[in-house]
C-alpha cells in the first residue's frame, strides 16, 4: 500500500497544476459530465496525500514531484528569475479572461455601463452630464459613486474609447501594487512563494475578471499608502490617500480605520511623534471628506429630490439619505456592531469570511500583523451590512478594498516566520498548501469556456464602429458593447396581457422617466439595436419596419443568417 502513495501523490500534483494553470475542463459522458475546474476539493486530496507519503514514506516524499518543485521554488535564484514572470503570466490570464468573456456577450449593462460609458465620455456637452452614464443615477457616473479619480485615465479613455485598453489597465493596477509589495519587502527567495500565496486570493483574481470598478483605484491607493507610510514617503502616503478617498465616498471609513493601525504599529520605523502627526491628519482629512461627500457632493450629483443613492439602498437600516446614514453610524456605534455580530453568524457570512481569510489567515502570526488588518474590518464590515448578497460573493471588486491588508498582514507574518528558515521554510510550505484549499476556480476555466464564437465577435467588433449621438437602445448584453455611445437606452422583454399590443406593452414596460433620474426612457430612442435570436426582438424589428425603420447594419452569426440588426428610425420611438 505505501509503496503506491507516491505515484497517487505525484498524479495528484500534476492535476492541481493543471488546474492551476488551465482552470481545467469539463468532461461529457452523454447527458452526464465530471467537472474538473475547482482546485480546493483536489487540493485537499493532494494536501492530505502530501501528509500521508510525509508519515509513511518519507524517503519516497523526497524524490517526489511536489517536493522537488518546492526545492525548486524556493531557490533564491529560480524565485528571483521566475517571480515576474508567473506575475506577468497569471495577470494575462486575467486580462484575456475579461476579454474572452466580454467578447461572448457574457458581460451586462451593469458590469459596463456606469464606468465605460462614463470613461468613453468624460466631459459634458449641452446633451450630457460630466461622466455621462445612462443607466445611472442624474444620468453620470458620480450620480452612482464619487469617482473623481477617474479624471486620471480620462484623458486617454476619452481618445481611445477602447474596452480592452480598460481592461489592461484594470490588470496593471491590480498586478503592479501586488508584485511591487513583494519585491521590495521580503527576501527574493520568498518572492514567488508568497505571490503564489497571494494569487490563491480568489476575489483578487475574480474582480480582474469581472468589471473595472471605482475599487479598483481605491485598492492601488490603498496599497500605496501602507507603502508609503512604511517607506516614510510622505508625498507618497498621501497622494495615495487622495487618490483612495476620491475613488469612492465610503473609502473614508477605511482610511479612518488606518490612522488606527498607524498610532498602533511599532515596528514600521515611524517613531511615535510622527506617528500621531500622520495619524492625526489622515483622520481629519477623512473625516472632512466624508462631511464633503454626503452633505455636499451626492446630492449635487445624485441630481433629484428623493432618488435613492445606492448607499442609501444597501445601508437602508441605518437612513433614508447618505447624511442620515453616516451620523448614526457615528452616533449609534452600539447599533452598527450589534447588526454585524448578528450578519457574522449567519452562514452566508461564515462562508465569505472563510473563504476571503482562508488563504492568508494562517500567517496572520504577530501583534503587527493584526494592527495592519484592523483597517481591514471596515470593508468586511459593510460588505456583512449591505443588503446586496453580491457584495459577499467573492466574485466582483468589493473586497479590493480589503485585499491590500491582508496582502500586508500576512506578508509581517511570513517576514516573522522567515526569521528561523530552518522552522519558517515547512511552515511556509504548510501555508501555500492551506491557500490552495481555498483558491476555487482559476482563469483558464473562463478562457476556455466563454471563448466566442465567431459570430459573437464579429458582432462586438461591428458594434464598436456606430457612431453618433442619438439615443441608441438596446437588450442589456448588447449595451455592454455599445459604451462609446454618449446616450443609451435598455429594454426588456415586454409581458402582461396578450390581447393587448405588443407596442403598448412595450412602452408601458419602459415608460418615460425623468431625465435626471436612473436610465432613459426607450421613447427617447432613434437608434435600435436588436438580437432577433429572442422572439421579442423580432416582433420588435418587424414594428420598427413597419413604422419606416431603416436597416443600418445586419450582422451575421455562426450559420450566417443576420442575427444582430441596427435599425434606424425616421423619429424617436415616442413620436413614431
Amino acid at each position: 500500500m505505501i509503496r503506491f502513495l507516491v505515484p497517487v501523490l505525484n498524479g495528484l500534483f500534476a492535476l492541481v497544476s493543471f488546474l492551476l494553470l488551465t482552470g481545467g475542463t469539463i468532461l461529457h459522458f452523454g447527458r452526464a459530465k465530471i467537472e474538473f475546474s475547482t482546485l480546493d476539493l483536489w487540493a485537499l486530496l493532494f494536501v492530505a496525500s502530501v501528509w500521508a507519503v510525509r508519515r509513511w514514506n518519507p524517503r519516497g516524499f523526497e524524490k517526489s514531484w511536489p517536493a522537488l518543485a518546492w526545492n525548486w521554488i524556493t531557490d533564491a535564484k529560480n524565485s528571483q528569475t521566475w517571480a515576474w514572470r508567473v506575475c506577468v503570466f497569471f495577470f494575462a490570464m486575467i486580462f484575456l479572461a475579461h476579454g474572452v468573456k466580454h467578447l461572448g456577450f457574457e458581460t451586462h449593462l451593469w458590469d459596463m455601463v456606469p464606468v465605460h460609458q462614463g470613461l468613453f465620455n468624460p466631459w459634458p456637452t449641452a446633451k450630457t452630464r460630466v461622466f455621462a452614464c445612462d443607466a445611472c443615477i442624474g444620468l453620470s457616473t458620480l450620480g452612482e459613486h464619487l469617482t473623481f479619480s477617474f479624471f486620471l485615465l480620462a484623458p486617454f479613455t476619452w481618445i481611445l474609447k477602447s474596452d480592452t485598453f480598460i481592461f489592461l489597465v484594470q490588470v496593471l493596477i491590480l498586478g503592479f501594487p501586488l508584485y511591487y509589495a513583494i519585491r521590495t519587502r521580503l527576501e527574493p527567495k520568498l518572492w514567488l512563494t508568497v505571490l503564489l500565496i497571494f494569487l490563491c486570493q480568489r476575489t483578487l483574481r475574480n474582480a480582474g475578471i469581472w468589471d473595472f470598478r471605482e475599487d479598483d483605484l481605491a485598492y492601488f491607493g490603498l496599497f500605496f499608502m501602507i507603502l508609503g507610510f512604511h517607506r516614510q514617503n510622505w508625498l507618497v502616503f498621501f497622494s495615495s490617500l487622495v487618490l483612495a478617498l476620491l475613488s469612492k465616498e465610503n473609502i473614508f471609513a477605511v482610511t479612518l480605520v488606518f490612522s488606527v493601525s498607524i498610532l498602533l504599529s511599532r515596528e514600521s520605523g515611524v517613531d511615535r511623534r510622527r506617528r500621531v502627526q500622520v495619524a492625526a491628519a489622515v483622520a481629519l482629512i477623512s473625516l472632512f471628506y466624508a462631511w464633503l461627500s454626503f452633505k455636499v457632493l451626492i446630492p449635487k450629483f445624485v441630481g433629484i429630490a428623493g432618488a435613492q443613492h445606492p448607499i442609501s439602498a444597501r445601508l437602508s437600516t441605518f437612513g433614508k439619505t447618505p447624511g442620515e446614514i453616516l451620523l448614526r453610524v457615528f452616533t449609534e456605534p452600539g447599533r452598527l456592531f450589534g447588526l454585524i455580530y448578528q450578519l457574522i453568524v449567519t452562514p452566508d457570512a461564515l462562508k465569505y469570511l472563510v473563504f476571503l481569510l482562508g488563504p492568508v489567515a494562517f500567517f496572520f502570526r504577530s501583534r503587527e500583523a493584526f494592527v495592519w488588518l484592523i483597517p481591514a474590518t471596515a470593508g468586511i464590515a459593510m460588505n456583512l451590512i449591505s443588503s446586496a448578497s453580491t457584495q459577499r460573493m467573492l466574485q466582483f471588486h468589493y473586497d479590493l478594498i480589503i485585499v491590500p491588508f491582508l496582502v500586508w498582514a500576512a506578508m509581517l507574518g511570513i517576514r516573522d516566520l522567515m526569521k528561523s528558515p530552518a522552522r519558517g521554510k515547512p511552515v511556509l510550505a504548510v501555508g501555500l498548501l492551506i491557500a490552495l484549499c481555498f483558491s476555487g476556480r482559476w482563469p483558464g476555466f473562463t478562457i476556455t469556456h466563454s471563448w466566442p464564437e465567431t459570430g459573437e465577435a464579429r458582432a462586438a467588433h461591428a458594434f464598436s464602429t456606430l457612431q453618433g449621438d442619438e439615443p441608441t437602445a438596446s437588450n442589456a448584453s448588447i449595451a455592454a458593447h455599445l459604451t462609446h455611445l454618449p446616450r443609451l437606452t435598455t429594454m426588456n422583454a415586454p409581458f402582461g396581457d396578450p390581447a393587448k399590443p405588443f407596442w403598448t406593452k412595450l412602452l408601458n414596460l419602459n415608460p418615460k422617466t425623468d431625465p435626471r433620474d436612473r436610465g432613459r426612457s426607450l421613447r427617447e430612442a432613434s437608434r435600435v439595436v436588436l438580437d432577433t435570436h429572442e422572439d421579442w426582438e423580432r416582433d420588435f424589428l418587424k414594428e420598427l419596419l413597419s413604422k419606416n425603420g431603416k436597416v443600418e447594419m445586419a450582422i451575421p452569426g455562426d450559420a450566417n443568417d443576420p442575427r444582430w440588426v441596427v435599425v434606424r428610425l425616421p423619429k424617436p420611438i415616442g413620436q413614431l
